[in-house]
């Protein structure tokens, strides 16, 4: 039979009580003590600093110390470890005061007891586990409730309150002290005209876990009711816990709001040429992307493209995307220098004193007449194919938006043919990866496109969408992905 194995520091001065507790020990049947031995107290703490011990045996009188300031000492040091007292005097007053002080026992050296000691030392050992264990569980518990917004209460089967913790940081008034002994109708038979929370608790009563949401005092909670268990198994009443999602709420509020208006600014339709075939379509990883584009008319019958990449996705990028995007528009209104209008934008961005994100953008001006692209950016590429299987770069300036409030840009010019294809993208699409790291890449996404470049933009979209897509085995999108492919149409 596997017995335990127990460390055992004895801190003894007295050679012949040692050799008498070590005999002892050793003829225990159920459990083996591995026995180590100081003669002063000083030495015993050096000892149990430098290894673990399931215990400590400690005689009061030792060379160098004294009664109980030798306990005291000892269980300043080591807290940590249950310590048993072996003292030769029968002093029950000491006895009291020892265990009140945190000792697991006091035994007195006898005839008697020696029988005992054994078991007296196994006890001590299970007994300080089990409170150290319930000491870090409430410990944890303790930083549960501090930590999280949430309230913890207990009733019973009358749904009387029997206790409640976690108020006072939430601002309630659902103290221990003000609550405690009162029934759960006083506080919400009026504040919850439905009757939420007593049906809920209620249903615990009788045995049945509950989860709901509810608003109370202008905050929202989303609450669980389970039934209090004794160890028997009967129900006894009922435990909650409410977690203040008020602030989750908002932020999703405020997130669906976003993403409506973000959708709102986003071009419904593609616009209308005899000359270029135009689709683009934006996919954002979060409610809120940081990635657009938009169409912006010329009144000389010029049409302009234009793909942005806020850094970072979420409400923060939202918002910047939004605001770049009135910009461009309000400043394209005022000239038809493509490298103006950004520099304008760029100044109008950093002279706002936000928050300094990166804002990659490329601008185009498709000319139907001449059938000539022009082009300026900032920090953001684009491609063009041409229909002999070469492609250009569109390579502007590298520096993005909201950076140097000096930056200034410049417009290009490249002349289009039929069967051109210019691709404008954000990077979501080039650095979409597998789990390995390997990136779908421009390379890629350039065969891609010139694998289907027969067929209409907007199929030529919506192929390499599920292309990218279908390329990561990551489960869920990584990153915000926006493509407009433009198409030179034939003479008709």
């Amino acid at each position: 039979m596997n017995v335990p194995i127990f460390r055992v520091l004895l801190i003894e001065d007295s050679p012949v009580d040692a050799r008498l507790i070590e005999i002892v020990l050793s003829d225990a049947k159920n459990a083996d003590f591995e026995i180590v031995r100081a003669e002063r107290l000083a030495k015993g703490m050096e000892t149990l600093e430098q290894g673990v011990f399931d215990l400590v045996l400690l005689d009061l009188s030792l060379p160098d110390s004294l009664g109980m300031e030798t306990f005291e000492r000892l269980y300043e040091r080591a807290s940590h470890v249950p310590i048993v007292i072996l003292s030769g005097i029968n002093d029950e007053e000491l006895a009291i005061r020892a265990v009140q002080k945190g000792a697991q026992d006091y035994l007195v050296k006898s005839a008697d007891n020696e029988q005992v000691l054994a078991r007296a030392l196994q006890y001590a050992i299970e007994r300080f586990r089990a409170s150290e264990t319930l000491r870090q569980r409430e410990e944890h518990l303790r930083l549960l409730t501090e930590q999280l917004p949430c309230v913890f209460w207990t009733t019973d089967n009358n749904l009387v309150f029997t206790s409640s913790s976690g108020a006072d940081k939430l601002g309630l008034d659902l103290l221990p002290q003000l609550v405690v002994g009162r029934s759960l109708y006083q506080y919400f038979a009026t504040d919850d005209p439905e009757l939420t929370v007593i049906a809920a608790h209620r249903k615990a009563a009788g045995g049945n876990s509950q989860t709901f949401d509810m608003r109370w005092r202008e905050r929202h909670y989303h609450v669980h009711v389970e039934p209090f268990h004794e160890k028997n198994g009967r129900v006894v009443g009922t435990i909650g816990v409410a977690l203040d999602v008020t602030d989750q709420m908002q932020a999703k509020i405020a997130l669906e709001v976003t993403r409506q208006v973000q959708q709102g600014l986003l071009p419904k339709k593609s616009p209308e040429s005899a000359v270029f075939d135009i689709a683009g379509a934006s996919y954002p990883a979060d409610e809120a992307g940081g990635d657009f584009f938009t169409y912006i008319p010329w009144p000389d019958g010029a049409l302009g493209v234009a793909v942005c990449d806020v850094g970072g996705h979420g409400l923060g990028p939202a918002m910047l995307m939004a605001q770049t995007r009135a910009y461009l528009r309000a400043m394209a209104q005022t000239t038809d220098d493509l490298g103006r209008i950004l520099t304008l934008v760029n100044r109008f961005l950093c002279s706002d004193g936000g928050e300094q994100r990166l804002v990659s953008l490329f601008f185009a001006k498709f000319i139907a007449n001449d059938r000539v692209l022009h082009y300026a950016g900032a920090g953001h590429l684009a491609h063009l194919l041409r229909t002999d299987g070469t492609h250009y770069l569109l390579k502007p300036a590298e520096i993005p938006l909201n950076i140097d409030d000096d930056a200034r840009f410049a417009e290009y010019v490249v002349a289009l043919e039929e069967g051109d294809i210019v691709v404008l993208y954000t990077d979501g699409i080039v650095e979409c990866a597998k789990e390995n790291g390997e990136q779908y890449g421009t390379d890629r996404m350039l065969n891609t496109v010139r694998s289907v470049s027969n067929l209409p933009a907007c199929e030529i979209r919506d192929h390499l969408f599920r292309e990218v897509r279908g390329f990561s085995s990551i489960p869920g999108q990584q990153d915000d992905m926006t493509a407009v492919v433009v198409k030179v149409r034939g003479i008709e």
